[in-house]
């Protein structure tokens, strides 16, 4: 693995591939700051849109019902 002149690589960033030079890298495994920090906001948001899902099914699933006996 080569690390590039001038990259930058966040502290505990999981480095499984060469980085090219001038790239800041963060995350596990590491990639682009940029994607890193995407990644780990919508990790944030994953329980609420879980429970939305989970929400949206059973409306569906009740819908469903309600039409098959019309």
């Amino acid at each position: 693995i080569t690390v590039g002149d001038g990259a930058k690589i966040g502290a505990q960033a999981g480095v499984t591939k060469s980085v090219p030079p001038g790239m800041e890298a963060s995350g596990y495994p590491a990639r682009p700051h940029a994607e890193a920090l995407r990644a780990q906001a919508a990790l944030s948001r994953l329980p609420r849109a879980l429970r939305q899902l989970k929400d949206l099914v059973a409306r569906v699933i009740e819908l469903e019902e309600k039409l098959g006996k019309q």
